[in-house]
């Protein structure tokens, strides 16, 4: 590890990184503004590291070529000598545990590597190398090449390429498969869920909570489904047709009943099959930022207030918030026409959910779209339950600010938080 920093410690590194970092700083301005939720900016934070990394390592070498001409072909024949080296080495380690059951001399690759790296060292450790051990290092090096390629079926770099496509592919497919059937990640855009979930949380949901769903068509379906949601997960989904402007996007909610139960809101307890979801409340008034979307265009940060409760839904004992003049107030409401909201059978006192959907709420109860406007969730459309927030970021606030380079702040005590 050192002697690779020491490697990565030239000028022409150091003038690549320098470049990219200004490339990094005028992009960034443009594509997260100051002010914003905070989506995507870990993802963002994470590419550009690589980007810069990646893109120094690559540069530099040549970087360094243009800067000290005289010395291009040493350097560059070191550099390559270096890497054939280090990648000798570790194959004749490989090959000695039996991982590289290819080969079939062993004795043959390490004598060819040990006259190589002699070559290479008289090298690298020479001020500047004459050309006589410049002839020497490419002589031998062209034989250890012809040794590698008789027992290996490949010269030494495109052993490499292929071993690094092997590796790429086997690990793309890996995090495809476990993108689209196990785990996936998910970002909190709104204030619907608030204060369970905040904006800016960034979480990991079970895709194979409830089964196995297929990623192919354009309407949700399960190839295989063994288990229903409960009431009281925490579930995204997919904002079913009738959503309208939000159709299609993902969406998270709590779920509050399950098909064939009955369910309404009478002052602000939720009652399911004429059971009350228990509410409990030390008359504590929370003071909490939210996300208007609406406002000049680009949407600003709001403080908002708003009452503290506990609810026992069904043994899931979670946080909601309500208004402190409560915005919304029971469902359905009487004395007006019945809801008609699609997954829903409903009459002047409750709406009894239909077969294949589950109706669900969100823990902000004042400022969530919800079952109660739209209507109930099909099963199908369930892509899996929110498990624990690994990161979480506050649009707010910033936590650094150099000119057109802004990073929102991190609320470290969030971070692993299992959601309940």
């Amino acid at each position: 590890m050192l002697a690779r920093l020491k490697r990565l410690a030239t000028p022409g590194h150091g003038l690549a990184a320098l470049v990219l970092l200004l490339v990094v700083y005028n992009l960034w301005g443009r594509v997260f503004e100051p002010g914003g939720t905070g989506s995507n900016v870990v993802l963002g934070l994470l590419v550009a590291i690589a980007a810069i990394y990646l893109g120094a390592t690559n540069l530099g070498p040549l970087i360094d070529d243009l800067l000290q001409p005289a010395r291009k072909k040493e350097r560059r024949m070191v550099r390559q000598a270096r890497d054939t080296d280090h990648e000798v080495e570790e194959l004749i380690k490989r090959a000695k545990k039996g991982k590289e059951k290819k080969i079939k001399d062993v004795a043959a690759i390490e004598a060819a590597w040990t006259a190589f790296h002699q070559a290479f060292v008289k090298v690298d450790d020479g001020k500047k190398a004459p050309d006589a051990d410049l002839d020497a290092l490419e002589a031998k090096e062209t034989e250890l090449g012809k040794v590698l390629e008789k027992e290996l079926g490949a010269t030494t770099s495109t052993a490499q390429v292929m071993a690094q496509a092997k590796s790429l592919g086997i690990a793309f497919a890996v995090a495809v498969a476990l993108r689209l059937f196990l785990v996936a990640p998910f970002q909190i855009p709104s204030g619907s869920m608030i204060p369970t979930l905040l904006i800016g949380d960034h979480l990991f949901v079970f895709r194979a909570m409830y089964g196995l769903q297929s990623p192919f068509g354009e309407t949700p379906s399960y190839w295989a489904r063994w288990a229903m949601p409960k009431v009281g997960d925490v579930i995204v989904f997919e904002a079913p047709p009738w959503v309208m402007r939000n159709a299609g996007d993902d969406w998270i909610k709590r779920v509050i009943a399950l098909p064939g139960q009955r369910v309404h809101r009478t002052e602000l307890t939720v009652y399911v099959d004429d059971k009350p979801y228990t509410l409990s409340n030390d008359h504590t008034l929370m003071r909490y930022m939210d996300f208007d979307e609406m406002v000049e265009g680009h949407g600003r940060w709001m403080q908002r207030e708003a009452t503290y409760y506990t609810e026992d839904a069904a043994g899931i004992v979670h946080d909601t918030f309500t208004d402190v003049t409560p915005v919304t107030g029971d469902w359905p409401s009487q004395g007006e026409p019945l809801p008609t909201e699609k997954g829903l059978t409903c009459t002047a006192t409750d709406c009894t959910v239909q077969d294949g959907f589950v109706f669900v709420m969100g823990d902000n109860r004042d400022h969530s779209a919800d079952g109660r406007m739209w209507g109930a969730v099909p099963v199908d459309n369930i892509k899996g339950k929110a498990l624990f927030i690994w990161v979480s970021v506050d649009g707010s606030q910033e936590s650094v600010h150099i000119g057109k380079f802004t990073l929102p702040a991190f609320r470290w005590d969030r971070m692993f938080k299992w959601i309940h």
